[in-house]
């Protein structure tokens, strides 16, 4: 137990994800009332299907998870 919690605090990620899970209770106010609208511009352009068709566009982010979905048996 002792080296997994060694392993852990030494990871170069170990202080952004101690950070996130500290102070993402302060992030959420339970009486805010969003409306979806205010994020259909962020949700349109993180979501859109390119031209080329998924996976199909090389420089997107996500192109390569598509391929691998479409096609599991293809090596990237």
């Amino acid at each position: 137990m002792h080296e997994a919690h060694e392993y852990a605090r030494n990871h170069k990620w170990y202080m952004s994800a101690r950070q996130v899970t500290i102070n993402d209770i302060y992030a959420f106010d339970p009486n805010k009332k969003v409306v979806l609208e205010e994020f259909t511009d962020i949700i349109g352009r993180n979501f859109r299907q390119p031209k080329e068709g998924l996976g199909n566009d090389l420089h997107s982010p996500s192109a390569h998870m598509w391929r691998t979905i479409i096609a599991p048996t293809r090596f990237l």
